[in-house]
């Protein structure tokens, strides 16, 4: 009777997928190996270096199949960063666009070495590119500086939306530092600061804001520098007439994306490693989609006025419908 073999412990799998890699790289630096993948794999993507240097200041790249759904849904942009995602701390910017399906896909990513004005700009130079003239109806981000300014300079007729999500974690944030009181925190950010947000008309949010102001005296400083200054950005009275479809927040990405980004968190990746990961995540996403898809074009669904629908059925999504 052959004896059993002992299992490899989890360094040995770690050491023995590392030599493949190294392998695979051979000369190439992980940075250059990342670029050799993407070329071999059909990716659209850019890099810049600096001067009389071979070390990257910039990266973007798109998968083949993610500029098919740009072109065919170019209507909402959603961008993300995620921090400290590799060796060198390059942060990780996550470009995201919407299928009629509901399910978001990858537009491209990209690392940049700064988070700039310059950085951003560049980046969203790529997706301009990619979009061949097209402009997006929205493009939602949060509240960081560079972002901002590189949005209105690339996109300058696209509505930006700042993400609500994050406008309503930093307001209960900056309540609780006040108060001292998660109760009072919660209260001030889910019931008086979610009326003004949410108004349907400008005269109402003027009358609930200035219900908040005396109310709440303590956070007008705040809430007037911070947001405030950019109500028409993330106010309902103000977006209601985006075509934005219901995407007022990057937290629908964030919560998508989670299983790729919680492993992009490992500031210990090489680049090389994070395109291989991401290349998986992006082909699964791609699956799901065309599923969705084809699943609306195949099947019919009940409606309560089917007369009105009937020309739809195929033709439009069901979720759309």
């Amino acid at each position: 009777m052959t004896p059993d073999k002992p299992r490899p412990v989890k360094r040995q799998i770690y050491n023995l997928a590392y030599k493949v890699r190294s392998e695979e790289r051979g000369n190439r630096n992980p940075a250059q190996q990342m670029l050799r993948l993407a070329s071999k794999n059909g990716y659209v993507h850019f890099w810049e270096a600096k001067d009389d240097s071979t070390e990257l200041t910039h990266i973007f790249m798109a998968h083949p199949g993610a500029l098919m759904l740009l072109r065919a849904y170019p209507y909402v942009i959603i961008i993300d960063s995620t921090y400290k995602t590799n060796l060198y701390k390059m942060p990780m910017v996550e470009v995201v666009g919407l299928t009629p399906v509901g399910k978001t896909f990858m537009i491209g990513y990209g690392f940049v070495t700064k988070e700039t004005t310059e950085s951003y700009t560049w980046v969203l130079e790529k997706v301009r590119q990619m979009l061949g003239g097209v402009t997006p109806n929205a493009i939602v981000t949060d509240r960081e500086q560079g972002l901002l300014e590189a949005v209105s300079l690339v996109f300058p007729d696209s509505r930006h939306l700042l993400c609500v999500w994050h406008i309503d974690m930093a307001v209960e944030k900056y309540a609780l530092e006040l108060h001292k009181s998660d109760w009072i925190a919660k209260k001030i950010t889910s019931k008086w600061w979610h009326m003004v947000r949410t108004a349907a008309t400008v005269d109402e949010h003027e009358r609930r804001w200035a219900n908040f102001c005396k109310k709440w005296g303590g956070m007008v400083g705040y809430m007037t520098r911070t947001w405030m200054i950019h109500v028409q950005k993330f106010a309902a009275c103000y977006t209601n007439d985006v075509m934005h479809f219901g995407n007022i927040a990057t937290s629908r990405v964030e919560s998508a994306h989670s299983v790729l980004k919680n492993w992009l968190n490992s500031a210990t990746l090489n680049l090389d490693s994070i395109w291989t990961h991401v290349d998986a995540h992006i082909a699964q996403q791609h699956v799901e989609i065309r599923k969705l898809l084809e699943d609306s074009r195949s099947s019919s669904m009940s409606v309560e006025q089917p007369r009105l629908f009937s020309l739809l059925q195929g033709k439009v999504s069901h979720m759309a419908i």
